[in-house]
């Protein structure tokens, strides 16, 4: 029915306590968790997002997915250091979809380094009621930062 990713900015991370955060309906900090595959020192900083750069960003991840892909995004939040993201089931590949996302932060904001870490977290949905759930959850994202619950105009309500 639907997939949803989380996907961390390249130089932070998601520890695997701090992945059952859907579970536990909690927002994920505001400040990044450092990857501690890159150490302290190495002149690679974190990629993190400016706040007022946000809602630009989701919208080159959902035009991107929407328009090369094909996918139907049910919801989207867009942080500092991370992003949720859920679509609708689809064929295509979960790493083309964020390989589709990064590319397209990376053209947007004239980026020469990588968007996203090298791990995601993948959830697959099967029935309504959880993928409504996760809806909810990822909106709140949003609301948390101030934005809409459903900031961008690609953003689809599924019919089930």
């Amino acid at each position: 029915m639907a997939i949803m990713l989380t996907m961390t900015t390249h130089g932070t991370s998601l520890p695997d306590e701090e992945r059952r955060c859907v579970e536990h309906d909690v927002i994920l900090p505001a400040e990044p968790i450092r990857d501690p595959a890159v150490p302290s020192g190495t002149g690679v900083a974190p990629l993190l997002f400016a706040r007022s750069r946000l809602h630009f960003v989701g919208n080159l991840i959902g035009t991107a997915l929407q328009e090369k892909l094909a996918l139907h995004v049910w919801a989207l939040a867009v942080q500092v250091w991370y992003a949720h993201l859920l679509v609708a089931a689809t064929r295509e590949p979960v790493d083309r979809i964020v390989r589709c996302a990064d590319e397209a932060v990376r053209e947007g904001l004239e980026l020469k380094r990588p968007i996203w870490g090298d791990g995601y977290d993948q959830r697959f949905c099967f029935e309504g009621e959880t993928a409504r759930q996760w809806i909810a959850y990822i909106e709140r994202h949003n609301a948390a930062i101030g934005l809409a619950p459903k900031p961008w105009s690609f953003i689809e309500t599924p019919d089930f």
